[in-house]
């Protein structure tokens, strides 16, 4: 088979037959061979690849594939919509939950322009199934997003992240925030305090009244 390089160059051409043996490349047991396939396909640019890139974040089983897929996504979104576009349709499938990463530039993106949350319901739809996400950093991405979309229908559900039993390190100080940023009351702040310290988010609380 041919090398990863070779290979990026027929699929890059549009050959179709190129971009499936980088994809099998990708199912190696060698990982070095599996991240130089994965970072070809991600940087092929075309609809082809950004269709394989979506594949291998929602399928691979091999997480060092799904992550260099990701970057090289990430870093596409400045300057391409079709990154972009890719992104979110990737997003609105629950098997991306597994990780943080494609949460994590969907909040990105929500916080460069919050109101492409409310120009494209998928987003919100997206953001409020990962509250409930497998990834617990992925979660706190959700909430993030959230916020900054102003998303203040899902706040009772963000609030009810307190009970969460196995909660990412941060996740109860973006609840707080959630509470504040979203019109949440000193009932909810009740409820954070089992939790954490909520001090601060009180006195921010009080000064939102005057």
């Amino acid at each position: 088979m041919s090398s990863a390089a070779t290979l990026k160059k027929k699929a890059k051409a549009g050959d179709a037959d190129a971009l499936k043996q980088l994809i099998e490349l990708t199912k190696s047991t060698d990982q070095e061979i599996v991240i130089a396939a994965a970072g070809a396909i991600g940087t092929l640019g075309t609809k082809a690849g950004w269709d394989a890139v979506r594949t291998i974040v929602l399928e691979s089983e091999n997480s060092g594939a799904r992550f260099v897929v990701m970057q090289k996504l990430d870093r596409a979104m400045k300057k391409d919509e079709a990154a972009v576009e890719t992104l979110i349709a990737t997003c609105t499938d629950p098997r991306v939950d597994r990780d943080d990463y494609p949460m994590a530039c969907l909040a990105n993106l929500v916080h460069d322009d919050p109101g492409r949350a409310k120009r494209d319901p998928r987003i919100l739809k997206a953001l409020r199934r990962a509250l409930d996400a497998e990834h617990v950093y992925a979660q706190e991405h959700a909430v993030m997003g959230l916020i900054d979309a102003g998303d203040t229908e899902s706040l009772e559900r963000i609030v009810d992240l307190v009970d969460t039993k196995k909660p990412g390190p941060d996740l109860f100080y973006f609840i707080g925030e959630a509470i504040v940023k979203l019109g949440g009351t000193q009932a909810h702040l009740d409820r954070l305090k089992t939790k954490r310290d909520v001090s601060d988010f009180e006195k921010r609380l009080e000064k939102k009244r005057k």
